[in-house]
């Protein structure tokens, strides 16, 4: 995967996931699932940018989810040139009560509550992955 797959897949999973909030009725349980995907995504750029930095190659993992990977944006706020677009990310794990398990969770197992607050995290992730792009360090995708 590229950084570019990344970025079209993160913003994929982001309108799917809104599309499903907007069924009748809503779909919080795909929509959860998607807005974990989509974090997912942007954390995969974000490692990516610092092992760049470090001089390392990357090496994704599909075994490893939001869930347990929020941590790894703590460290990469010690990268310099990711210190300032990553200061407005919550230092508590947002995704701590997601798991990729619940996409085969029953209906109404996700409260409307649970998916917003994954929904604010995935936009301030992409908000991150704009910011990034703005400042030269990402090419923006097409």
């Amino acid at each position: 995967m590229t950084r570019h797959c990344w970025e079209q897949a993160a913003r994929r999973h982001a309108r799917d996931a809104q599309t499903l909030l907007g069924a009748t009725p809503p779909a919080y349980e795909n929509a959860d699932q998607l807005y974990g995907y989509c974090a997912d995504s942007v954390v995969n750029i974000v490692a990516d940018v610092v092992s760049e930095a470090r001089g390392l190659r990357f090496a994704p993992t599909d075994k490893v989810h939001i869930n347990a990977r929020w941590a790894e944006l703590a460290s990469f706020r010690q990268t310099p040139k990711l210190t300032e677009h990553l200061k407005n990310l919550p230092r508590s794990n947002p995704f701590s009560d997601w798991h990729v398990n619940q996409r085969y969770a029953c209906d109404n197992k996700i409260s409307k509550d649970v998916v917003e607050k994954h929904k604010q995290a995935a936009s301030k992730l992409l908000s991150v992955l704009e910011s990034l792009q703005v400042a030269g360090i990402l090419k923006k995708s097409l």
